[in-house]
């Protein structure tokens, strides 16, 4: 597999610049060496000894950007799959595979088709398997895995065995932070866990330099953004997108209170305490009015308890409601 070399930068996700051919490109700070790992592993995929990554970091912190950075980078003769689960209600089964369907000429999508469709995860995994091996590079990438279904997290643990003699490379990204000691996603990742062919990569926050650069030639204080967010890419991008009087101001972006709020709804009553009024912690009001400084990173991580998934909700939920001196009004 030829793996173009990292292009623009270094890493996570956040200004547009122009590429090559005029066209938006997504300029990536502190992602160099990432970038760098993934193609010598793709490298190495290509030439039979395939490799599965497991990327993991906190929403926002840009995980998709990384893979779409690699996949604009590799050589067009490398065959690219791309599927995704979603925050439903009712996971799909199989939601990455089925999206890769249309990505795949009609005889090799009706096949698996077919086999998806079937009776059985055994013609799923044979059709696969058989469709890795007809000469070609591969990329997969499955995006999203804390929200996946059984079926898909069964696909992760056959192909994480059998990845190593195959010429592909299956990027598997979640958000770390919301995967407790109960979650399914962490019994799957106990159960590859000592695959040889495994590789776990982690995406940090943005340091204060790599705000500064984003911020740079416009009239927002670098120091106090990064204070803010935390050097969480999408918090930062969106009060940059927001212009210089989101902080002179004090209003916080729509969006980011929307995220923020969109997470601690997933939780349960008990979970919600820390952000109750009287709790010490955040309200609806001080939600829309508090920075996200810390970003959704657990601030227990380490010491949660094994026993109950409500220590974990509960974890999350103080990680949620940011530590901020400074308060923003309500949003219009």
């Amino acid at each position: 597999m030829k793996v173009a070399s990292p292009r623009g930068g270094v890493g996570a996700v956040v200004r547009e610049g122009k590429g090559s051919v005029g066209a938006p490109m997504e300029m990536l700070l502190e992602r160099e060496s990432v970038l760098g790992q993934l193609g010598v592993l793709g490298q190495r995929a290509g030439r039979g000894a395939g490799r599965v990554v497991l990327l993991r970091g906190e929403a926002g912190v840009g995980k998709s950007a990384v893979i779409r950075r690699f996949i604009a980078g590799l050589d067009e003769r490398v065959r690219v799959l791309r599927g995704y689960c979603d925050p439903l209600a009712t996971p799909r089964p199989l939601g990455p595979l089925i999206d890769m369907l249309a990505q795949l000429p009609k005889p090799e999508a009706g096949g698996l088709a077919a086999a998806i469709n079937g009776v059985g995860a055994e013609a799923i995994y044979t059709r696969l398997l058989g469709l890795f091996a007809d000469g070609n590079s591969w990329v997969c990438a499955m995006e999203d895995v804390h929200w996946a279904d059984g079926a898909t997290l069964d696909l992760l643990r056959f192909l994480a065995r059998r990845v190593g003699t195959l010429p592909v490379l299956l990027l598997v990204s979640y958000r770390d932070d919301e995967v407790g000691a109960q979650h399914p996603l962490a019994a799957a990742l106990g159960d590859v866990a000592t695959c040889e062919t495994l590789t776990r990569i982690g995406l940090d926050r943005l340091s204060r330099d790599a705000v500064a650069e984003l911020a740079a030639g416009g009239a927002v204080n670098a120091d106090e953004l990064h204070r803010l967010t935390g050097g969480n890419p999408f918090f930062v991008t969106e009060i940059l997108a927001a212009g210089p009087d989101t902080l002179a101001n004090s209003a916080l972006p729509r969006s980011v209170s929307e995220a923020v709020w969109g997470r601690l709804a997933r939780l349960s009553a008990p979970a919600r305490e820390p952000c109750s009024p009287g709790s010490g912690g955040m309200n609806s009001e001080s939600c829309s009015r508090t920075p996200p400084r810390s970003s959704f990173v657990r601030t227990l991580s380490g010491k949660r308890s094994t026993s109950s998934n409500s220590c974990e909700e509960r974890t999350t939920a103080r990680s949620t409601t940011f530590s901020s001196s400074r308060t923003f009004p309500g949003q219009s």
